[in-house]
């Protein structure tokens, strides 16, 4: 499904392995990388990638009816801590809206 949107232009050309490789687990079983299991030690760095990978994943994930419970409360958990370290700010807010639409 990865290669496919990548082929029709559905997602960037641009993404290298490791954002390949994440987009595949996160769309396969709603995992996330970040920095490290434990939240606590979450980087901002990390946390914004991981969320730029969900996002893409979730547009796919909803194009197929695919989009799993798990995989919305472990986007959740992510934007909950991102606007702990960065406060309020509507980068993310479409991933909230589109996790919303789902309920």
């Amino acid at each position: 499904m990865v290669n496919a949107n990548i082929q029709s232009n559905g997602f960037p050309q641009t993404l290298n392995m490791l954002q390949r490789t994440q987009l595949i687990n996160f769309m396969t079983d709603g995992s996330l990388f970040t920095d490290d299991i434990n939240s606590a030690s979450w980087t901002l760095e990390g946390i914004t990638n991981a969320l730029n990978i969900a996002n893409l994943g979730i547009q796919a994930l909803k194009q197929v009816g695919k989009l799993r419970e798990e995989t919305m409360q472990n986007v959740n958990n992510l934007l909950k801590r991102y606007k702990e370290m960065v406060g309020n700010t509507n980068k993310y807010e479409t991933i909230a809206l589109d996790l919303k639409k789902e309920d």
